[in-house]
């Protein structure tokens, strides 16, 4: 939690509140599941699996699961958090007043990262309108190694999913 509140503090972390207000301003009703499930993702930063969710809030409540599933569906609509598909995982947004982004996904330390859209994206919903397409999605992950991992020494990939050290355990 010291690491959280430091983030906050120094700006590299919006505050809970910010991601409240913009779902507000986004349409969202705060459930108390709904909240308690972006507490979650704020307080623990991890790539969330939709089970693993599950699992952490039956633990502290009596919430089924469909009700967590269709709570995440409504968090990821006004996009406080993002999925990231390729793991069929989500991660919390570093900015609560985006709503578009892109994954960089490292293949060797597992990192799993959010970063704004490129503006060139916008050039795909451009091209999609000619075409009488209007475009409700658009999805950009890229896997490869993080700068740390780049400068470190190769070696032979893990044999498992490399999200998992970043997976929480219950």
């Amino acid at each position: 939690m010291a690491d959280r509140d430091a983030a906050v503090a120094s700006g590299a972390l919006p505050p809970l509140e910010a991601y409240l207000a913009a779902g507000e301003k986004r349409g969202l009703l705060w459930t108390p599941l709904r909240r308690r499930l972006l507490e979650l993702f704020w307080r623990e930063p991890v790539v969330w699996g939709a089970y693993g969710v599950t699992r952490r809030l039956l633990k502290e409540s009596k919430a089924h699961a469909n009700s967590v599933y269709r709570g995440l569906r409504s968090l990821e609509e006004v996009s406080l958090i993002a999925p990231v598909h390729l793991l069929k995982r989500y991660l919390i947004t570093p900015d609560p007043g985006r709503t578009e982004w892109s994954a960089l996904l490292c293949d060797r330390c597992g990192d799993a990262t959010l970063r704004p859209m490129p503006p060139a994206m916008r050039d795909i919903h451009a091209l999609a309108a000619t075409h009488g397409f209007s475009v409700s999605g658009l999805v950009v992950e890229c896997v490869g190694q993080c700068r740390r991992c780049a400068r470190e020494e190769p070696r032979a990939p893990p044999q498992e999913p490399w999200v998992r050290a970043r997976i929480p355990q219950s």
